[in-house]
């Protein structure tokens, strides 16, 4: 029974120390954990708003149209977490077959200070399409 259900939606990214820079697709031969984050500061961790700071700051951006999320790298670092257009994605998913709702892990992890416009956006977006 699907509403049985509750689908998590992170707002912290898993980070990776890649064992080849050249190869940064999504499966790509690891080295360890991703260097931690001067807020996270955790190994293979990193908040969304660290991850919004390294995508201004040059980390390159794509997309996984096969698993419907974003992953940004950057010499050997790598990372794969939620976007705006990956929470949209997943909120009308849960709504479309009827799931008992979502969560999220942590509301700490989102981006408090607003870097794309509004603050707390993850947990802002699910809130707007809960409502709607």
């Amino acid at each position: 029974n699907p509403s049985k259900l509750i689908m998590g939606i992170g707002a912290y990214g898993k980070s990776y120390t890649l064992a080849n820079p050249l190869s940064h697709e999504i499966g790509a031969p690891t080295a360890g954990p991703g260097l931690p984050g001067p807020e996270s500061q955790t190994a293979g961790i990193l908040t969304f708003a660290e991850i919004l700071a390294l995508e201004n700051s040059g980390w390159a951006n794509q997309w996984s149209e096969e698993q419907q999320v974003p992953y940004s790298y950057h010499d050997n670092q790598w990372v794969g977490y939620d976007n705006i257009q990956s929470v949209k994605r997943k909120v009308s998913f849960a709504k479309n077959v009827a799931l008992g709702g979502v969560m999220i892990w942590s509301v700490d992890m989102d981006d408090p200070r607003g870097r794309q416009g509004k603050e707390f956006p993850i947990v802002t977006t699910i809130n707007e399409l809960i409502k709607n």
